[in-house]
Formats: structure tokens, C-alpha cells, sequence
């Protein structure tokens, strides 16, 4: 019960941090909204993490490509 009690407080606080940062980000952006890049750069010492966020973004490109030319196609 320890141990859980210990790795929920870990998690709670690097969420906080990790809210923290990207709000700064975005801030510092001038913007309001947190957006891809904030979380990428949040991952940025992470090489593993930021590989897999950079593939998850270059799919969700890929996929707002493909959905926008089936908009065209439909028109």
C-alpha cells in the first residue's frame, strides 16, 4: 500500500509539472491553447517519447490530409 500511495504522489506531481510547463509554453507562445509542440517539447529529453510523439503527429497530418482530399473528392 505504501509503495502505491508513493507512486501516486510521484504521478500526481510530474502531471502538475508537466501542466505547468506546457501552460508556460503556450504562454510564452502567446497563445491560449496548448498545442502539439508544447507536448513535444515537454518530451524533448525523453528520445523515445519524442520519437513516438512525432510519428502520433506526423499520423494525425497524414490522416487530416487524407480526410480533407475525400472532402474535395465528395464535393
Amino acid at each position: 500500500r505504501e509503495t502505491v500511495a508513493v507512486l501516486t504522489e510521484l504521478a500526481l506531481r510530474y502531471s502538475k509539472t508537466l501542466a505547468q510547463d506546457l501552460e508556460a509554453f503556450a504562454k510564452h507562445a502567446r497563445r491560449t491553447k496548448i498545442g502539439v509542440d508544447d507536448v513535444i517539447l515537454c518530451a524533448r529529453k525523453d528520445e523515445r517519447l519524442l520519437g513516438a510523439l512525432r510519428e502520433y503527429e506526423e499520423r494525425l497530418a497524414e490522416e487530416l490530409q487524407a480526410s480533407k482530399r475525400r472532402r474535395r473528392a465528395d464535393e
